[in-house]
């Protein structure tokens, strides 16, 4: 498997996640995750907030998942992420702009 091609595909599933958790129109997606992963017993938990634009008014809202991926495609993203760059972020923000582009943010701990 090809971790790109992973990591684009999971990017894919996230967005189509946001997308579907907004009835109608909309300017702007937005959701960041958070990530902890407990060095006791290899535990992980995750929060997810997400929140969308509508002309100007930022709206919260609960990320429609009713087969509950997020979390497996969180993990799954991360996994990849530090298998193959050895990256070990704690946050990631997914955003889709206006004219339905997405960008993403990985936040990373300070040592």
């Amino acid at each position: 498997m090809n971790p790109i091609n992973d990591h684009t595909d999971i990017l894919t599933n996230l967005l189509q996640i946001m997308h579907d958790s907004v009835n109608g129109h909309y300017d702007e997606l937005k959701a960041i995750f958070d990530y902890f992963e407990s060095s006791l017993d290899n535990s992980v938990s995750m929060e997810a907030n997400f929140s969308y634009l509508i002309e100007g008014e930022e709206k919260f809202a609960f990320l429609e998942d009713p087969e509950s991926k997020v979390p497996s495609l969180i993990e799954s993203l991360h996994k990849i992420m530090k298998s193959h760059t050895g990256g070990d972020w704690k946050k990631f923000i997914l955003n889709l702009d206006a004219n339905g582009k997405a960008h993403t943010k990985f936040i990373y701990d300070e040592k």
